[in-house]
């Protein structure tokens, strides 16, 4: 070669020219699509508005290799590492990744040496906490669940709600408490509304008819609490009219907050039991209070104990109501189950399964309503009739739960849950009806029972006075030696 070959430059190496490709990828609870920064569409765009918390990614295929990415924020300056390279394709062209999260406005600056190739200018929307807010004062419903008006507000939609309760009083010094404050999950808002109402039974629960207090709390998909202003409340318990079921439940009520009150509950078993033949008029109830004293006697652990306390309350249900609280139980049980799986987006399967469970519940809640009914007269002639005064027959209940399957089948959830609302609403209004009409039915047949004692004292009396008629009449007919006038006369006495 020439002596001036030394002077000249070397030829380049081969670089492959350097491929971009840059997006933002939102999360997923904003249900936003991703923006692709690089795209035509986006070339010319001076500033993207994207939510806190996306994920940028830039990809750089070919180049040098040397790139890098700065994110300039209210922060500072900081340098992007690579996530990783790898070869690609027949060429073996080096492709470069950097990725991150845009948490403040910034602008994103992909530099070669000390060129810019390539930069992205960002607004950030926050995320803000949701708000809660108690828009009717906590109520009793007809048939005793605690019913909760709310409003939710949230950019995206809250994910989760719970009411915390609190005892106003604190326990006891020395209490040992055998059950936590009560559970109760919240339903959210349809999408689109902000309204919601929750009803849950919390007349089990041993602080039903307590003083508590009373916050809602709500969490977005970002974490994010917020809560409500606190109210003091009083839980709705379950009223019981019998005496000796009253007395059950204060035993039970308690045991429940304190296990060192074990002793004074047994002394009391001893005391509404010392003359069973005067306080109990069904034996079956008499044998129910021994079985749970003598399970309260050897219980030590809490485990055992809280089982003597579910015992107490069944036997109390008893006492008050016979058979029918299990039926009622069970339908509630059916309901909240269903409006679990609505809401937590079930498969088609399970929300026939839990139809199927509904179904069998109602029929065994109504057939049992039905029994009661023919042996109350009042509740006889108004046998479907709740409080609102509208008719319900069970062919109308069936008929709603074919529609409501129909609609969670065919993806129409929220028609499906506002219709069983509906269901439990009327369903609540019928076991009230049915709690009221039958007090009204026990007074009228105490009162019709004592009139039917004193017509049948008459009655006896009256036989009584014909029959000693009878034979005073044939004594004197058997006495031949009077006369004929002696005799009209007698027949006119």
């Amino acid at each position: 070669g020439s002596v001036t070959d030394a002077f000249q430059a070397a030829a380049p190496a081969n670089v492959v020219p350097a491929r971009i490709d840059a997006w933002v990828t939102p999360p997923p609870y904003t249900r936003r699509a991703p923006i692709f920064l690089t795209s035509d569409a986006n070339r010319e765009r001076q500033i993207f508005h994207v939510p806190a918390g996306s994920d940028y990614a830039v990809r750089i295929t070919g180049g040098s290799g040397e790139e890098t990415l700065d994110l300039s924020d209210s922060a500072g300056t900081s340098t992007i590492a690579p996530g990783g390279s790898a070869a690609e394709g027949s060429g073996k062209a080096v492709a470069r990744q950097f990725s991150g999260k845009l948490a403040r406005d910034g602008v994103l600056v992909l530099k070669q040496g000390e060129a810019e190739l390539q930069s992205w200018a960002f607004q950030v929307t926050p995320d803000n906490p949701p708000v809660v807010r108690i828009t009717d004062e906590p109520k009793r419903a007809v048939n005793g669940t605690l019913e909760l008006h709310y409003e939710v507000e949230d950019d995206y939609g809250a994910v989760s709600g719970t009411a915390e309760f609190a005892q106003k009083e604190a326990d006891a010094p020395g209490a040992r408490p055998l059950y936590d404050a009560p559970e109760m999950p919240l339903s959210l808002p349809r999408r689109g509304g902000i309204a919601a109402k929750t009803t849950r039974d919390l007349t089990e629960h041993p602080w039903a008819g307590g003083a508590v207090e009373l916050t809602l709390r709500v969490t977005d998909a970002a974490g994010q609490e917020g809560a409500s202003e606190t109210k003091e409340i009083v839980l709705p318990q379950r009223p019981f009219s019998n005496p000796l079921a009253r007395a059950v439940i204060e035993q039970r009520r308690l045991l429940a907050l304190d296990a060192n009150a074990k002793p004074r509950v047994l002394r009391l078993m001893d005391a509404i039991t010392v003359r069973p033949d005067e306080t109990f008029p069904v034996l079956s109830h008499y044998l129910g209070i021994m079985a749970a004293r003598s399970r309260l006697k050897v219980s030590e652990t809490d485990e055992q104990l809280r089982g003597v306390v579910d015992y107490l309350w069944e036997i109390a249900l008893a006492i008050e109501d016979g058979d029918l609280s299990a039926a009622e139980k069970r339908l509630r049980q059916a309901q909240e189950a269903l409006k679990e799986a609505l809401e937590n987006g079930a498969t088609d399967e399970e929300i026939e399964r839990l139809m199927a469970e509904m179904r069998e519940a109602m029929n065994e809640f109504l057939r049992e309503f039905a029994e009661r009914s023919m042996q109350n007269q009042n509740m006889a002639q108004q046998q479907m009739m709740p409080q609102d005064g509208q008719e319900i027959r069970q062919s109308d209940l069936q008929r709603m739960l074919d529609q409501i399957e129909e609609l969670a089948k065919s993806g129409a959830r929220e028609q499906a849950q506002q219709m069983l609302q509906q269901l439990q609403e009327m369903m609540n209004n019928l076991q009230m009806a049915q709690r009221q009409q039958g007090q009204q039915g026990q007074g009228q047949q105490s009162e019709m029972r004592q009139q039917m004692d004193e017509l049948g004292e008459l009655m006896r009396r009256q036989q009584e006075l014909m029959n000693e008629t009878f034979q005073m009449d044939q004594m004197q007919r058997g006495q031949q030696q009077r006369g004929q006038d002696r005799s009209q006369q007698r027949g006119q006495q």
